[in-house]
């Protein structure tokens, strides 16, 4: 951290100074020591000495723009989808360490953490002012507010006289003439490439400023484990150990039984014209239960938006419920976490495909509390003939902000929500050279399809029109084809609703990768989802489809009917 020490070489990061240097009214702020152990580095035990950040003051942008989970994924699914591409990572060592701050800022140290063969070393003994030494911090240490800004701004700019640029999705960079590009988070590199002279470019251009390291054959990137079949065109992601290391962490308690659902299920009962809500009489969590149910949120939602996707609509419903929550909500933390025990190594596949992107929208309505509904999407990438299935870019699981006035209204308010979400990755499949076509949005309600393509007219309602006429002007622009498909196939209904447990055994295959039995097409997609209802289930939704059938009938009735008054006058 500072000038080294006998034959060690030291990274200047830190100047020894003397207290009255220190310009009047300038803060002071102290050291933090870390510790950490990360398996995926060369040198996993690692300690730290980092800035306590929260006694300075810094007023500019602190922003750092990273790329997203969906444009890792959809990087990854253009390696795959290109002829003769190979993936490769690159690590920066102390990225932030390489850059000067514009402004000092200063720390001390207490004397007595300072080993007395440093003291000697600096000599320190006449620096020494009411037990503390004092320092400048001349580079961008770790712990200040503008670290990583400032640091990520220098390594874009350093690249950027390379040929390297940044494209307009964030985190994503492409060279100005060769067939290389890579996604960055931090100081981690996932590089797509065709010819090995282009990552030595890159690499010639890193070593220029930054010490670096290449991995050719990589078996993770940004925590997730990836097994490359460049034979076969696939790739398997994972999380190795991150679910076992949480219980550890939670001290969870296991259970003898398997549970295939990540929340506990309420039998629905059919036929019945009122469904009576269940009212939560228990009492509320203490301030240590609220905080734990915090962190399993916190610690699953990463695990879940990259690989086990199935518990996105238990952390979504207790995740709203935490501040006020009572008893139930921590039973159904504890439920999720006997969930992750019994499937601690979730999987999803990748292969190659044209890159087209297709979204599955469904909303489940009033199924949330205060009157809400509950928006689903699955998103993913398959072939031009809409034939082809494929792990997914995203799947939302979320609740619409507004109270819906009816089904049709919740499921444009879903649609909303999902296109909203697909566009970004649609420029960003579109910078990584894959023209996308009007993208195919499946949903199971034909009268919000009928709204959106005008072909209906609703009720007013503010909150409609403006889901509804922001559809239609995408739609208008080439960006979206709405159409309708039947709700037993929709992969979007998953993250809706709670499911029963025997539900989610059945259709696991469509969403976490099980040997032998995940799906390559649609159809056989398809297969598993009819089959995976109950009798009274797939009753109720037979009846469902052939209402949907009769309104598309007399949709198409009115059609001609309008088209042939038309030609009469």
């Amino acid at each position: 951290m500072f000038q080294g020490y006998k034959h060690i070489e030291g990274l200047d990061v830190l100047e020894w100074i003397y207290k009255h240097e220190i310009p009047p009214g300038q803060k002071v702020t102290y050291p933090r020591y870390t510790v950490d152990y990360r398996p995926e580095k060369d040198e996993p035990f690692r300690t730290r000495i980092t800035a306590g950040g929260n006694l300075l003051d810094f007023f500019g942008n602190t922003t750092t723009h990273s790329a997203s989970m969906e444009t890792i994924k959809c990087h990854w699914q253009s390696v795959l989808s290109t002829p003769g591409a190979r993936y490769c990572t690159a690590d920066i060592s102390n990225m932030y360490l390489c850059s000067l701050l514009p402004e000092s800022q200063y720390v001390r140290f207490d004397v007595k953490q300072i080993p007395q063969e440093i003291i000697d070393y600096y000599d320190l003994h006449d620096k020494i002012h009411n037990g503390y030494v004092y320092a400048r911090v001349k580079k961008a240490w770790y712990g200040l507010k503008e670290a990583g800004k400032i640091a990520h701004d220098d390594l874009v700019a350093h690249l950027k006289q390379y040929g390297y640029f940044e494209t307009t999705t964030s985190g994503y960079f492409r060279h100005e003439s060769r067939p290389i590009c890579f996604t960055l988070v931090v100081d981690d590199f996932g590089i797509k490439y065709v010819n090995e002279d282009d990552v030595q470019d890159l690499r010639h251009a890193i070593e220029a400023k930054y010490p670096v390291k290449f991995k050719m054959q990589p078996t993770q990137y940004i925590g997730i484990n990836l097994k490359w079949n460049y034979t076969t065109r696939e790739l398997i992601c994972s999380m190795d150990n991150y679910i076992k290391d949480a219980l550890q962490e939670f001290k969870h308690v296991f259970s003898k039984q398997h549970y295939h659902a990540p929340s506990k299920f309420t039998p629905i009962k059919y036929g019945q014209r009122i469904q009576y809500t269940e009212t939560d009489d228990n009492p509320p969590m203490t301030k240590d239960q609220v905080k734990f149910v915090q962190q399993v949120t916190g610690k699953l939602l990463f695990y879940a938006r990259a690989i086990d996707n199935l518990m996105l609509h238990a952390l979504n419903d207790i995740a709203t419920k935490t501040n006020q929550g009572t008893t139930t909500t921590l039973e159904a933390a504890h439920h999720l976490l006997h969930y992750a025990a019994s499937n601690p190594n979730g999987q999803i596949r990748f292969t190659a495909s044209d890159m087209v992107l297709n979204c599955h929208s469904d909303a489940a309505y009033l199924v949330a509390p205060e009157s809400r509904s509950r928006a689903g999407g699955f998103l993913f990438l398959g072939d031009k003939n809409r034939t082809q299935f494929n792990g997914p870019i995203l799947v939302l699981a979320k609740i619409i902000k507004h109270v819906m006035s009816s089904a049709a209204e919740a499921e444009v308010g879903a649609m909303f929500l999902n296109a909203r979400e697909a566009i970004p990755i649609r420029k960003c499949l579109e910078n990584m050279g894959h023209p996308q076509p009007p993208k195919q949005m499946t949903v199971d309600n034909c009268t919000s399809i009928g709204v959106v393509d005008n072909t209906m007219k609703q009720r007013q309602s503010k909150v409609f029109d403006k889901n509804k006429d922001w559809l239609r002007d995408r739609m208008l622009r080439g960006q979206f084809d709405f159409h309708w498909g039947d709700g037993k196939s929709n992969l979007a209904e998953m993250p809706t609703k709670f499911h029963p447990p025997q539900h989610y055994r059945r259709t696991r295959p469509c969403y976490q990768y099980v040997e032998g039995k995940t799906p390559r097409t649609l159809s056989e997609c398809t297969q598993i989802l009819r089959q995976a209802h109950t009798p009274k289930q797939q009753q109720h939704m037979q009846e469902c489809t052939r209402m949907q059938i009769q309104a598309n009938i007399i949709k198409i009735f009115k059609r001609y009917t309008h088209t042939l008054l038309q030609n009469t006058t």
